[in-house]
């Protein structure tokens, strides 16, 4: 296997059947969380824009040497497509979200996913997977919000406990260790009768 190949099937893995394509894609998801969700988002857009650069390159070089348009065992764009579904995510729990959509736009490609593949040589072979990224991280995004919203509606009108004063033996998650909790947790805090006094300056 030549080096074009070998990069452009992630290291082998798109030779793994039935399903070479969600292979590649829980591989970009175990990427990105060991070494994309600790960086800034800045640094994950210079990762991607990197990949993607590598990506045309040997899946063009990958193409000539099977003699074959979008081969199988080509899977980086699958890769770089699951990372811009999850850019600025943290939390495992959007990674499992954004995987599963990613996958669903990409079996069922409506447009204009199906129109990017219709692009020549190895960016025709990146294109749709990027717009079916786009396509997840949007609608990740929606729900993420829609989440959190409902959660601070939901917490309006409940007294403000300090997490200091909540037992550590009581078997309950604390409010802010929720994944999403997280997020609300602020906004709850705003929200909540009994919510003590800011200290002054």
């Amino acid at each position: 296997m030549t080096p074009a190949r070998l990069i452009a099937s992630c290291l082998g893995l798109g030779r793994l059947w039935p399903a070479p394509g969600t292979v590649g894609a829980a591989f970009g998801v175990f990427c990105f969380g060991w070494l994309l969700a600790p960086m800034a988002l800045p640094y994950q857009v210079l990762a991607l824009v990197v990949v993607v650069a590598v990506g045309v390159a040997v899946a063009s070089a990958a193409e000539r040497q099977l003699q074959r348009q979008d081969p199988s065992e080509i899977v980086i764009d699958e890769l770089a497509g699951v990372w811009v579904a999850l850019l600025g995510s943290h939390l495992w729990v959007a990674w499992i979200v954004g995987f599963v959509l990613f996958r669903l736009f990409d079996i069922f490609k409506p447009p204009p996913i199906r129109q990017a593949e219709r692009l020549s040589g190895g960016l025709g072979v990146l294109a749709d997977d990027l717009v079916v990224g786009a396509f997840a991280a949007g609608v990740l995004l929606l729900t993420w919000q829609a989440a959190c919203s409902h959660i601070s509606r939901s917490s309006r009108g409940r007294a403000y406990t300090p997490p200091a004063s909540r037992s550590p033996h009581s078997g309950r998650v604390s409010w802010p260790s929720h994944p999403v909790g997280v997020v609300a947790v602020e906004a709850a805090r705003r929200n909540a009768p009994g919510r003590p006094p800011r200290p002054s300056r």
